[in-house]
């Protein structure tokens, strides 16, 4: 049976993105997970389709714990670009 799954936003934690040295994208401002509220870095692409469609705000330590390994592969960027940019 294919699940149809829902579409959101995934996001980085703040604290995780700390610990592994992440810098977010040029823009990026502090959102929060609406699944365990935790702070999580929306760059602006992310921002703009959650704003457009009303996408809720996930951070990637809940996808995982839902989907699993499967969770990346899940996952569709929404810009090309690398850390910091």
């Amino acid at each position: 049976m294919n699940e149809k799954l829902e579409p959101v936003i995934g996001c980085v934690p703040c604290l995780d993105a700390i610990k592994m040295e992440f810098v977010p994208y040029k823009g990026s401002t502090v959102g929060e997970c609406s699944r365990c509220e935790l702070e999580v870095w929306l760059g602006p692409e992310q921002k703009k389709q959650q704003e457009a469609h009303g996408y809720p705000i996930v951070c990637l330590r809940c996808l995982v714990e839902e989907h699993g390994p499967k969770a990346m592969d899940l996952m569709q960027p929404l810009t090309e670009k690398r850390m910091g940019e």
